[in-house]
């Protein structure tokens, strides 16, 4: 069923009924969703039935004529094999069975056929449908153990399907019973003595008969395949039951299931038909297909029951020439095909089929007269080809697929015949042994690596994963459905910025609905990068509308301050801590909680080409006036110290759009700046996640923090977090931390100078303690140690008991005094010791 016949089967039906619009589509042509199917098999271009099927039921491309069996291994004689390792168990029918779904299907072809065999024949050539064919092989093989394709439906995982019908009563039944089989064995009855209820449906008054139960049934309507559907209207009877009663049927009995089921129905017949060059015949096949389309979209949920419609490949038939829309499409035009000695004139069919029993030589010039109008008419007339051929054969052209229900837009795109199987599985949440993800198994799972799943099967065999752009958007419910979110982290490469763009307002729109699921809020938040970076890219008046609730506001502002507070840059550095993080061992996360630091790392760090224009983009965005000032200035702060200078001089020009000294004047900000520094939470900026403990951040991070506290009127009194602030600032002596020694050490002096008498009475001494014992130790910079004196001389100062018993701090001080020369010359360098301070010292010490 491919395009062209789908189109000229579409013309056609409108001109049959007078339609003056001869595009009216078909009724699964109105599907909300549509896309194409590429259908080669592993080994041809163009497939057969057998591999085509096994691509869409399966997700594996196999080998041409092959059901069930792994590649390479069904060759030459080598028809079949009982080696289970060599089978394909992971199809659609075996996940949704263990999924405890019902599953079931509906032919108009044998149910031992190519297509309907797909769903469960294993390891064995489609050729073998009954122990007839199965002794050629044996004989060939000089073997006696290939099991045939009709045998298999008592087994695993046919014996558990709750309903198939359709036609092959002839490779079921033994020869006693007017069958083919030789075995001894009677299929139908074997299946009715499996166990559980069961039903075995043999003509059209046992199908309408059953009413819907738990029952499984087993329709067999034909020795062979369904005659075709404008055979029957052209003898006015009908010997087997349409494919539309017989969906209807299957429909209510799988229903009766709590869990769902998994339905293929099969328009078989059109396949036969175009083989046969019968175009009107296949027509008819496909106008039955319709409607039984139409009867299922009408016996279920559209917000529920999703319908695929497709095919495993096309015909090679065309619509060739240029025949007018007011002229029976079945009708010719004529070519002319001037030549020296005069022109032959050609009648050109309508609707051309490339090979087939319906070549007739020359019979296309006028002159020979062969093409009889009356002839044509006939249901099963045989249109002309241009090569001759037992049967017309298929296409590698690709076929259309249709999709109405919960998600179908993940058919929007150019897919691979088994990304058809792999979206199923996904909705059906299956679950097997190669990979096959469940949506909600992804977002539940922190340590998943969705590109896993392009795995090697075999040596020549790939997994073809859903990789595909998922463009309409347009339903929130649909948005923020799990599979929705993993299709988008495969999509998100390929979307335009532009499309970013329009992406970012639903998913901020879905991040508000997922606030308090911070698995897949952080999903979300990931999918925003792309279209976060567009963003600042652009000028505010140009972004698309949106709107960020308290709560969105707080979680975007704390992920940017991760991003921000990410300050690792080897790669090694950062896989080494993603180890030591998911090892549950303790280590330095910058700032974040483990699991923050793990969703930059893993979400943002490994899957971004430059996380530098991450961090760029974040930056222009706290500017751009989507949060107010005062909630960004802490991150900027981060900022200014970043170890990339791009990043820290874009930060830097960024704080000078925010008024620096109201910021540092506002306790709130001020509590933010101290928790980064402490490695404390705030509620300003509520962590991702469950996590309750978060690191410091960098020591370059804290001296940028301590040297805005220090130009702050609140932060010198903001105890006791000032208090943790200069002790922890006190530890850090060595020779590469003196920075950071300094800018504590001058946040400790506007402490101590604004501590009040009470303060003063319970501080004072541990800040003497703590300064002189590191002014006793190796700390060599001559800044550091003039700050540690003035801090003991305003301490000394403010309370002279601190002194008492200080006789040696005190001489140690005059000591270095002396030895720092700096100190007495070099009035640049800041000489900071307070000679009324050191007064009072020298009158203690008297």
């Amino acid at each position: 069923m491919g395009m062209p016949v789908v189109t000229s089967a579409r013309i056609n039906r409108n001109q049959i009924f007078g339609n003056s619009y001869l595009n009216e589509p078909f009724f699964f042509e109105k599907f909300r969703t549509a896309g194409l199917v590429k259908t080669s098999s592993l080994d041809h271009h163009v497939t057969d039935s057998a591999a085509g099927a096994m691509a869409l039921f399966s997700g594996r491309k196999v080998m041409y004529g092959t059901l069930g069996s792994r590649p390479n291994f069904l060759v030459g004689v080598k028809k079949c094999t009982t080696d289970r390792s060599r089978h394909l168990t992971d199809g659609i029918a075996e996940g949704a069975l263990q999924k405890a779904l019902e599953v079931g299907f509906v032919t108009t072809t044998r149910i031992t056929h190519a297509t309907p065999a797909a769903l469960y024949a294993k390891g064995i050539h489609r050729s073998i449908e009954y122990d007839g064919d199965a002794r050629k092989i044996n004989r060939a093989l000089g073997k006696s153990n290939c099991p045939d394709i009709a045998s298999q439906l008592l087994s695993y995982p046919a014996s558990e399907f709750k309903v198939l019908m359709g036609g092959g009563a002839d490779y079921l039944l033994n020869k006693s019973r007017g069958g083919k089989r030789e075995d001894g064995k009677n299929i139908d009855i074997e299946w009715s003595k499996l166990g559980g209820k069961r039903r075995v449906l043999r003509d059209e008054r046992d199908l309408q008969a059953i009413t819907a139960s738990d029952e499984k049934l087993l329709g067999i309507f034909a020795p062979s395949q369904f005659p075709m559907y404008v055979v029957q209207q052209l003898h006015g009877r009908r010997t087997v039951p349409r494919l539309m009663d017989m969906t209807t049927k299957a429909i209510e009995q799988l229903q009766q299931g709590e869990m769902g089921f998994f339905l293929m129905v099969e328009g078989g017949m059109i396949d036969i038909a175009e083989h046969r060059n019968q175009i009107r015949a296949a027509f008819g096949e496909l106008y039955e297909l319709d409607e039984a389309i139409r009867k299922a979209r009408e016996m279920t949920d559209p917000s529920e029951t999703l319908i695929i419609v497709t095919s495993d490949h096309d015909h090679a038939v065309t619509m060739p020439g240029y025949s007018p829309a007011d002229v029976d499409l079945l009708n010719s035009d004529v070519i002319e095909n001037k030549k020296e000695n005069g022109t032959d004139l050609y009648e050109m069919p309508g609707i051309f089929f490339a090979q087939g029993p319906g070549f007739d030589g020359d019979g296309l010039k006028i002159s020979n007269r062969k093409m009889d109008k009356r002839k044509r008419r006939h249901p099963l007339y045989r249109l002309p080809t241009s090569a001759p051929a037992p049967r017309n054969p298929h296409s590698a052209a690709d076929v259309g697929v249709w999709a109405d229900g919960p998600l179908s837009e993940l058919f929007s795109s150019s897919l691979e015949n088994t990304e058809i199987a792999y979206i199923i599985k996904f909705l059906l949440c299956t679950n097997n042994t190669d990979h096959t993800f469940c949506a909600v198994s992804y977002l539940t799972s922190a340590s998943l690596d969705l590109e896993q799943a392009a795995m090697e099967y075999g040596d020549t065999h790939k997994l073809f994963l859903p990789v595909f752009v998922m463009l309409s958007t347009t339903s929130l419910s649909l948005l923020i459905a799990n599979l929705s979110l993993v299709y988008l982290r495969f999509a998100s490469v390929n979307l335009s910025d532009e499309q970013q763009g329009e992406l970012l307002p639903l998913l901020l729109e879905a991040l508000s609905s997922k606030i308090n699921d911070h698995m897949q809020a952080v999903e979300i938040l990931a999918l925003c990068i792309p279209g976060f970076i567009v963003l600042s890219q652009k000028e505010r008046s140009t972004w698309p509308t949106f709107s960020l609730p308290s709560e969105v506001k707080a979680l975007l502002l704390r992920f940017f301050y991760c991003i921000i507070a990410f300050d690792v840059n080897s790669p090694e550095d950062v896989e080494q801590t993603c180890a030591y993080v998911k090892s549950s061992k303790k280590v330095f996360t910058h700032g974040q909680s483990p699991d923050e630091f793990l969703m930059v790392a893993e979400k943002i760090v490994s899957k971004t080409c430059s996380f530098v224009q991450v961090k760029l983009a974040v930056i222009k965005l706290l500017v751009s006036g989507l949060f107010e000032d005062q909630a960004v200035f802490s991150i900027l702060v981060l900022g200014t110290a970043q170890s990339i200078e791009v990043v820290s001089d874009a930060a830097e020009t960024a704080l000078k759009k925010v008024d620096i000294q109201s910021s540092v004047d506002n306790r709130v900000i001020v509590d933010e700046l101290m928790a980064s520094y402490l490695g404390i939470v705030t509620p300003t900026k509520p962590m991702i996640g469950k996590a309750t403990v978060v690191s410091p951040v960098s020591t370059a991070m804290k001296q940028k923090i301590l040297q805005y506290l220090t130009r702050s009127a609140v932060a010198p009194v903001a105890y006791m977090n000032n208090m943790k602030v200069c002790l922890e600032g006190l530890t850090h002596t060595s020779r590469t931390d003196s920075k950071l020694l300094i800018a504590a050490l001058n946040f400790l002096v506007k402490v101590i100078e604004k501590m009040p008498a009470a303060a003063q009475k319970n501080f004072g001494p541990l800040l003497f303690d703590r300064v002189q014992k590191i002014q006793e130790g190796e700390v060599k910079n001559g800044v550091a140690l003039s700050l540690m004196y003035r801090c003991l001389g305003i301490l000394g100062k403010r309370d002279s008991s601190i002194l008492t018993g200080q006789a040696d701090t005190i001489g140690h001080t005059f000591k270095s005094i002396a030895e720092v020369s700096w100190l007495k010359f070099d009035s640049s360098a800041g000489f900071q010791v307070d000679c009324d301070e050191f007064g009072t010292w020298c009158t203690c010490w008297r």
